[in-house]
């Protein structure tokens, strides 16, 4: 794999892992403002819904980068 093809893939994962703690966040702040609306349940599924996505995603991007780089990230570039 190109050297900038890796960087670009390792950027990729950074962003991808921030996003997550940003969603995560939100949830939490969004549920603890809105608990008559978003129950201590959904928070929790929410919050779940959003690692599986994120841990799915990692996995497709670190088992296939060039793949990943072609179909997402060099549009991009």
């Amino acid at each position: 794999m190109e050297e900038h093809i890796k960087t670009k893939v390792e950027e990729e994962e950074n962003f991808i892992n921030k996003l997550e703690i940003i969603l995560l966040k939100q949830i939490k702040l969004f549920a603890m403002s809105n608990r008559d609306k978003f129950s201590n349940v959904e928070e929790f599924r929410a919050k779940e819904f959003i690692k599986r996505v994120v841990y799915c995603e990692l996995e497709y991007l670190l088992d296939n980068p060039q793949h990943y780089y072609d179909i997402y990230i060099n549009d991009n570039d």
